[in-house]
């Protein structure tokens, strides 16, 4: 969906994350600002309130005596108040534009 100065896809139930005591099934938006800039973050309900995260992938490398090996992970980090409710009123009208599709 293209929006005055971004554009916003929306994956639904794309990301598992666990938080430790459970593991839960979370929207993937991308939000490519025109700026360059771009948003990849994860929503998520907690207690009934809709809650954003970014994500960032990490790399980590082990070295042995002869090789060195890599792994990726992708890890979740909480945004500040301003980026979180800016986040949820595109994640919003994505859902609202997908229900009347």
């Amino acid at each position: 969906m293209t929006f005055a100065v971004v554009e916003a896809k929306l994956f639904r139930n794309a990301v598992r994350l666990n938080d430790g005591s459970k593991e839960m099934l979370c929207d993937r938006m991308i939000v490519q600002h025109f700026t360059g800039r771009q948003d990849n973050v994860v929503i998520y309900d907690e207690d009934g309130k809709k809650k954003v995260m970014a994500t960032r992938l990490s790399m980590r490398l082990r070295t042995g005596s002869a090789t060195i090996t890599s792994s990726w992970r992708e890890l979740a980090e909480p945004l500040d108040p301003h980026d979180e409710n800016r986040l949820l009123l595109v994640y919003d009208e994505l859902v609202k534009a997908s229900v009347q599709n």
